[in-house]
């Protein structure tokens, strides 16, 4: 995962992460537990 945001744009690596987190949360919110 390093990799591919050393491979992007800032802004576009702080996208990601947003992402992540909000599908995070949304798996922790239906009870969905994933490992990354």
């Amino acid at each position: 995962m390093s990799v591919l945001l050393k491979n992007v744009k800032p802004e576009k690596g702080w996208a990601l992460l947003r992402v992540n987190r909000l599908a995070g949360e949304l798996a922790g919110l239906m009870g969905v537990e994933e490992d990354s």
